[in-house]
């Protein structure tokens, strides 16, 4: 660090830590880089939420969103994603892959069977409707018999 005072970049990286709204992204990248420098703490703003739901939209439409919208918070350049971006990532990526196989099913039964599973359905229950005849009509067939020679005379049983 030629010409640079270690106290003032300590100063600076305290000031960034205690009010980082203050600080553009690019600024927070390169106070970022001097607290690894002289190892020192750096406040990293995590966006666990945004990245997750990144992932799980890109895994979901496999792959299909450029890496360059993928969120970054500041540091992670320097010293890489948190613990809870990391974990947030995961989880998303569980989730898109779950979400995408489970999309392209639905979609997959969709053009296989477009139509034909409802239509057959109903050509089957007018088939046996016409066939069968009315509900009262097959509760007579089971209680009565069907024989020609059975007739219903109360005089003649036997």
């Amino acid at each position: 660090m030629n010409g640079i005072d270690p106290y003032q970049v300590r100063e600076l990286i305290e000031d960034y830590n205690s009010n980082p709204q203050r600080y553009s992204d690019g600024e927070a990248e390169t106070i970022a880089v001097l607290a690894q420098a002289i190892g020192a703490r750096f406040q990293r703003d995590g966006k666990p939420f945004q990245k997750g739901l990144f992932d799980a939209l890109d895994t979901a439409t496999f792959g299909l969103l450029p890496n360059e919208l993928r969120p970054t918070s500041r540091g992670e350049s320097v010293f890489g994603e948190t613990d809870d971006e990391q974990l947030a990532g995961a989880l998303g990526t569980g989730a898109g892959v779950v979400g995408g196989i489970g999309g392209a099913y639905k979609i997959g039964r969709g053009i296989i069977g477009r139509g034909t599973a409802k239509k057959a359905k109903i050509d089957a229950g007018r088939y046996f409707d016409k066939a069968m005849g009315s509900p009262i009509d097959r509760v007579r067939r089971r209680i009565i018999p069907q024989r020609e020679d059975f007739i219903l005379d109360p005089l003649n049983i036997g």
